[in-house]
């Protein structure tokens, strides 16, 4: 009787404690749990950011550089010199032979403006010249007015494209400036083959007037598709188009796809358009699940070793 009296005050503890244990690991495991999945979101969402940006940086930094060695180039400031478009089309053409051929930029084109802001050389479009640029070309007339060279998102004629813009200078005079565009395709099949990412730029609606493809954009509620759309994952513009961007926040749920959002500015800070960047859901959820799964093992093997 003394024996089993002394082993109920030895146990009924003990097993009081191991419940109470065993409902703070419980707790533990369902607080992780949920803190795993909140951080590989958080975690996807800057790692998708960051990966644009630095394709971005990497086009700025391309087009600055190479708008301000084309600006000095002979056939480019004689052309401006002698008012012959004839001398600036024969340089142009080595020059984005040299693109197409030794780089990854293949769809690289040079357009040389007046000291007029007007049209002087498209190299892909040398029928089309002449045209005033002022009236939207804000970068064109800022670069006339700085005589420094400047890179932006900007609309126009092209569309909405990456531009470096530099000042075309002889002896000191301002003869126009020359800037070089860049679709945003590259990054579009770089996030796809990179990180299996699908990327969507679109352009505003309100700025689709000044573009020459205007009337072939594929169309959202808001914006327009800003890209080819034989690279585009469709699935993901469908489950979008119909949507309110502006006020989804940063990231957001279609039924297929975990989204980042982010907007493009000019060079002004204002509003252009906006990229979106897709992951399956499918994907993150097996990562998180992969994740919750070593976690609760982890958890369990320590609850086994304290209760024992």
């Amino acid at each position: 009787m003394r024996q089993s009296s002394i082993s109920k005050k030895v146990y009924i503890p003990l097993i009081i404690l191991s419940l109470i244990g065993l409902l703070a690991v419980s707790f533990t495991t369902y607080i992780s749990i949920q803190k795993v999945e909140k951080d590989v979101y958080t975690n996807e969402k800057e790692s998708l950011s960051v990966y644009v940006k630095n394709q971005l940086d990497s086009k700025y930094d391309v087009a600055l550089t190479n708008a301000i060695t084309i600006a000095s180039n002979y056939y480019v400031v004689e052309s401006l010199t002698q008012n012959d478009r004839a001398i600036a089309a024969k340089g142009l053409k080595e020059i984005t032979k040299t693109f197409k051929e030794h780089t990854d930029f293949k769809n690289v084109q040079i357009h040389i403006h007046t000291k007029e802001i007007k049209s002087f050389l498209r190299e892909w479009m040398p029928e089309k010249f002449g045209d005033d640029l002022s009236s939207f070309r804000h970068t064109i007339k800022k670069v006339k007015e700085s005589k420094l060279p400047l890179t932006a998102i900007e609309m126009g004629v092209a569309g909405m494209t990456l531009r470096g813009v530099a000042p075309i200078i002889k002896n000191q005079e301002y003869l126009g400036s020359v800037e070089i565009i860049q679709s945003f395709n590259s990054i579009v099949s770089s996030a796809k083959k990179d990180l299996g990412a699908s990327v969507v730029f679109l352009t505003d609606k309100k700025q689709l007037d000044l573009s020459a493809t205007a009337k072939d954009a594929l169309l959202a509620k808001d914006t327009a598709l800003s890209q080819k759309k034989d690279i585009t994952d469709m699935k993901l513009f469908d489950e979008i188009k119909e949507l309110n961007l502006q006020n989804e926040g940063t990231t957001f749920l279609t039924p297929t796809y975990f989204v980042v959002r982010e907007e493009l500015k000019a060079f002004d800070g204002s509003r252009v358009g906006e990229v979106l960047i897709g992951l399956k859901k499918s994907s993150i959820e097996s990562i998180i699940n992969e994740a919750q799964h070593g976690m609760v093992v982890q958890i369990m093997v320590m609850a086994v070793i304290c209760i024992i």
